[in-house]
């Protein structure tokens, strides 16, 4: 497993190492598991970004956003984009690694990541019931009992 993990992880950093890395002929895993956006298309989607999409904030000052994209150029669909800031670049490549190998009902997908030489942004499903830390917190709601915590756990 350990091999399995070392191998991704270079196909990984080859990727999101030299900026030309990614547009070579043959796409590595992560091209291959989740969609490239443009920076340009997300933030037409969050319509630069505006405020009043803003629908969270995330760890290391992050932003998230509620955006729509096309299908195919058809139908619209919602998702969740989160903008990382600039010195967090560690972060932005962990999250894209983690959640690109990982798909499971309890966790949120990855669609895809926008990897501008400026910008680093991750966009996932969006939750349409919120987050599960702001469930364990009893944010909006009570909080989660104990057994349906365990459930979760256990899921994952």
């Amino acid at each position: 497993m350990q091999r399995i993990v070392s191998e991704f992880g270079t196909m990984f950093l080859k990727c999101f190492g030299d900026s030309n890395s990614c547009r070579r002929q043959y796409p590595t895993v992560i091209e291959e598991l989740c969609r490239h956006f443009s920076y340009a298309d997300l933030k037409k989607s969050t319509k630069s970004f505006d405020r009043s999409r803003l629908i969270g904030h995330g760890r290391f000052g992050s932003e998230l956003y509620k955006s729509c994209l096309q299908h195919n150029g058809a139908s619209d669909y919602t998702v969740a984009v989160r903008r990382f800031q600039n010195h967090c670049v560690e972060q932005f490549k962990s999250e894209v690694e983690l959640l690109c190998q990982l798909r499971h009902p309890n966790i949120v997908s990855l669609i895809g990541f926008c990897n501008d030489e400026y910008e680093k942004i991750v966009v996932y499903e969006y939750m349409s019931n919120g987050s599960l830390n702001r469930h364990l917190r009893g944010e909006d709601t009570e909080a989660l009992p104990w057994k349906k915590r365990v459930e979760i756990c256990i899921g994952i």
